[in-house]
This record gives structure tokens, C-alpha cells and sequence, in this order.
């Protein structure tokens, strides 16, 4: 008991525990939350929005009670919202996890019966609820907007909503970022935009085929709801624990793998495609395979090799349990066996479609753009630590190059052999075949095959060291409990 404690009288004491968070809150999430709601950052940017909301309100009634006094507070208060949530928030995670692991606090909280989960989600819940305490401290600009015009409250509760799960999101992909070097988080941050520009079935496209436009706020946060609503929020969920479980397994033991975690996320977007009609089937198809491309580059650019636990915790399940395990081991080895695994899945699928040869050769080449990183990566330096920003740079720099070959007609006669050489260039390869709507002539495509096996087979013997390995797990005699 401290010094303080110990002069509290029995009122005081009583009075300290009422005001004091309860018992059964997790430990985690107290300790972020006293710490959180003192920093800085918090005080900061509640005194900040509240002085200026209230030179809009001084503004706004000084205008009178016409349009142009509503229309001048009506837009402060969603920008304070928008700005609140999807900026100021994330930004307070983004150097959330590193400044613990700097401090060493990581390892001290491990000692106890913190896992890496606890940890994780309650730094992350702390985020989130200090956002919503940002939000709540603006609603009394909300209702003095009733003076000055009318307001739908159903409509601004869904919007306020929907900003708000979209700020749960980015606050954890910004927890997530934290962990990575600086570098790394450049490069992705370039490969996401990247992907959200050229990418089929966008994200932008997925969200403005479900919903209407229109309203205050993010132009895809609307108040509407439709018919496949539900596929919004399973989608938000599936991104969120997948930026989770990457914070997570930066901070758990080597001994506790998480790869099962992160590689079967992204595949269960296939889940609801049954369930939509064929209108929202590609956005839904697109969108999962931007999840898988982003998680795939993460797990191929991973150095680590498994350990004889990780093994041993399929083989008690038998002979399905050995197959799944092989695709579910940490480092890039698996990865590969996972990658060939999951576009030989999609080549099959594809029969079902219009145009089984492009979703076969798209297969084909998506698999040889994602593992072709990931072989050059091998023979660098094992004493290479940015092998996720190298990874990146290599699939960004090859996607760059596809796209301005799109445009090669200002080279006049080049261009011809600017798109042939881009067609069969690995990483270009893939993006050049998403643009053709007709199959590609005999030599092109027997070219793009073979290199295509080319990169596969090396990048396959390139991991015969892995598989060795796991045959020597396989066979190591099971110690036996002595008693």
C-alpha cells in the first residue's frame, strides 16, 4: 500500500474505488485506458476539437438560423467525426506495439499470464474506446444543429456507425503497422494503393456496388441499407482479425505459431459467394483475392523456419492432419506449398466461370508473380532483416512496369515488343493477362507456361532443405511421459 492510499479515510477509499475502473475489466485493457486517456494525444485532440466546434457554433449563430449557418456547422461536425476517427485514432496506434517492444514491457507483461491475444486486444479496445469518448464528446453539437435545421437521427446513427467500424479497422491495421520496420510500411502502404487502383472487383467498387452514395461523411458510408449489408460486415470483420492475429504473432513465442490463423483468413471470403447473386459474386471474388495477395506476400517474405512443436501438433490428427499441417507451418517454405495449393484450387474453380482459361492461366501466373519474389529473396544474406520491404519492392517495381507497358503506344514501334516481353515477364505476366478478354497467341502462351514452371520448380527445390526437415520431424521418435 502506498503513502497516499494509506492517509485515505474509509469515505475517501469508498469514493476512489466508485471512481476507479472495475475489477472484472481486463488488466490489459485498464492499464491502456489510465495510460491512454493521460497522454498527450487524447487531451490534446478533445480540447482541440472542442474549442474549435465551438468557434463553428459562435459562427453559426452569429449567421442567424438560416441555410447557411446549418450548412456551416452540419459540415464542421462531420469533418470533426471523420477526422476524429479515421485520423487521429489510427495515428495514436500506429507507434502503439513498438513502443512497447522498445521499452522491453513486452516481455516483462509475457512473464505473466498475459498472452500475446490479451495484449494485442486490449491496447487495440483501448483505441477504440477513447475514440468512441471523442465521439460522444461531440454530441451536443449534434443536437444544437436541431436550431438550425432539421436532422435525421436513424440516418446519422447508421453513418456514425459505420465511420466507426471503419475506424475499428484502420485502428488495428495502424497496430498492425507498428510492428513492422518503417520501411515496410512505406513499401505496403504503396502496394495496398497499388492494389486499390488497378486491382479488379476494388474495394471501392465492392462497397459502391452494396450501397448507396450520398449523405455527410465518407462517400461509402451511407445511411441505406441493402440486401447485402450483412456482406459488409463479415468482410470488415475478416480484415480486422486479420490485421489482429499480424500484431499478435509479432509478439507471441516462436513456439506459438499463428499461420493457420493468417493463411486460412483470406480464403474464407469464398465463404458467402454461394449466398450472392452473380452482380456482387466478382467484387466479393476480387476483394478476397486482394486479402490473399497482401497475406500471401506477408508469409512468403518470412525468414523463419518451423520447429519440431509446430509439427508435432498436426501429426496427433493422422494422415489429414499431416497434409493440412504441411500448408500451415511458419516461413516462406510452406508458404509456397500453400500458394501452389490455394491457385490450383482457383484453376478448378474457374470451369465454372465463362472463361475457365483466363481464371486457369490467371492462377497459373498469380501464383508465379507471388513465389518469384520470394526465390530471388533466397539467395540474399541471411543477415537481410527488410525481406518484407524487399519482397514488396520486387512486386511493386514488376506491377509498376506492367502498368506503364499498358500505355507503351508512346514508344511508337516498341510497343509491340513492350507487350509481348511484359507479357511474359513474371508479376507483368499476371497483369497483362487480366486485360485480355480472348486467349493469347500459341508462342505467348507456351512461353508464359514454361517460365511460368520455370519459377515453380525452382522455387520448389529452393525449399528441399524445409521438406527434409519436416520428413525428420515426421520420423523423430515421440519422447514418452515418464512416470
Amino acid at each position: 500500500m502506498s503513502a497516499t492510499e494509506a492517509t485515505l479515510t474509509p469515505a475517501e477509499e469508498q469514493i476512489a474505488r466508485r471512481i476507479d475502473f472495475p475489477t472484472w475489466l481486463p488488466a490489459m485493457l485498464v492499464k491502456e485506458l489510465r495510460q491512454g486517456l493521460r497522454q498527450r494525444g487524447f487531451i490534446a485532440a478533445l480540447v482541440g476539437f472542442q474549442v474549435l466546434m465551438t468557434l463553428f457554433l459562435i459562427f453559426a449563430v452569429a449567421g442567424g438560423t438560416g441555410s447557411a449557418s446549418f450548412d456551416i456547422l452540419q459540415s464542421a461536425y462531420w469533418v470533426m467525426i471523420n477526422v476524429q476517427l479515421l485520423i487521429v485514432t489510427p495515428l495514436r496506434a500506429v507507434t502503439g506495439l513498438q513502443a512497447e517492444l522498445d521499452s522491453r514491457w513486452v516481455d516483462l507483461m509475457m512473464l505473466t499470464r498475459l498472452t500475446a491475444w490479451r495484449i494485442v486486444l486490449g491496447k487495440w479496445f483501448s483505441l477504440v474506446v477513447q475514440g468512441g469518448l471523442l465521439v460522444v464528446a461531440m454530441l451536443p453539437y449534434g443536437v444544437a444543429r436541431y436550431f438550425f435545421g432539421s436532422v435525421d437521427l436513424v440516418s446519422e446513427a447508421r453513418i456514425i456507425a459505420v465511420i466507426f467500424a471503419a475506424s475499428a479497422v484502420v485502428t488495428a491495421a495502424a497496430l498492425w503497422s507498428s510492428v513492422l520496420p518503417k520501411l515496410a510500411r512505406v513499401v505496403l502502404a504503396i502496394g495496398v494503393a497499388f492494389l486499390w487502383q488497378f486491382a479488379p472487383g476494388s474495394i471501392a467498387t465492392l462497397f459502391a456496388s452494396r450501397s448507396r452514395s450520398g449523405g455527410p461523411g465518407l462517400t461509402f458510408a451511407v445511411a441505406g441499407t441493402g440486401a447485402n449489408w450483412w456482406l459488409l460486415v463479415f468482410d470488415a470483420l475478416l480484415l480486422l482479425v486479420v490485421c489482429l492475429v499480424g500484431a499478435v504473432r509479432k509478439l507471441s513465442p516462436r513456439a506459438e505459431s499463428q499461420t493457420l490463423l493468417m493463411r486460412g483468413l483470406p480464403l474464407l471470403g469464398l465463404l458467402p459467394l454461394p449466398l450472392l447473386s452473380l452482380r456482387d459474386m466478382m467484387p466479393q471474388a476480387g476483394l478476397t483475392a486482394i486479402f490473399f495477395i497482401i497475406v500471401a506476400a506477408l508469409e512468403l517474405a518470412r525468414a523463419e523456419e518451423p520447429m519440431e512443436c509446430h509439427w508435432r501438433a498436426w501429426t496427433r490428427f493422422g494422415r489429414w492432419g499431416r497434409v493440412v499441417g504441411r500448408l500451415v507451418q511458419p516461413g516462406w517454405a510452406s508458404a509456397i506449398e500453400w500458394v501452389m495449393v490455394a491457385a490450383a484450387a482457383a484453376a478448378l474453380g474457374g470451369y465454372a466461370t465463362v472463361m475457365p482459361w483466363k481464371v486457369a492461366l490467371a492462377a497459373l501466373l498469380g501464383a508465379e508473380a507471388l513465389i518469384f519474389p520470394a526465390l530471388l529473396l533466397t539467395w540474399m544474406s541471411s543477415q537481410f532483416t527488410q525481406r518484407t520491404a524487399g519482397y514488396a519492392l520486387l512486386l511493386i517495381g514488376a506491377s509498376v512496369l506492367a502498368a506503364i507497358s499498358a500505355t507503351a503506344g508512346v514508344f511508337g514501334n516498341l510497343a509491340t515488343a513492350a507487350d509481348r516481353v511484359m507479357m511474359l515477364m513474371p508479376i507483368s505476366s499476371f497483369w497483362s493477362v487480366l486485360q485480355l478478354s480472348v486467349p493469347p497467341p500459341t508462342p505467348v502462351l507456351l512461353g508464359q507456361i514454361l517460365l511460368a514452371g520455370a519459377v515453380l520448380g525452382g522455387a520448389w527445390l529452393r525449399a528441399s532443405p524445409y521438406r527434409r526437415q519436416r520428413r525428420e520431424f515426421e520420423t523423430a521418435p515421440t519422447e514418452e511421459p515418464q512416470g
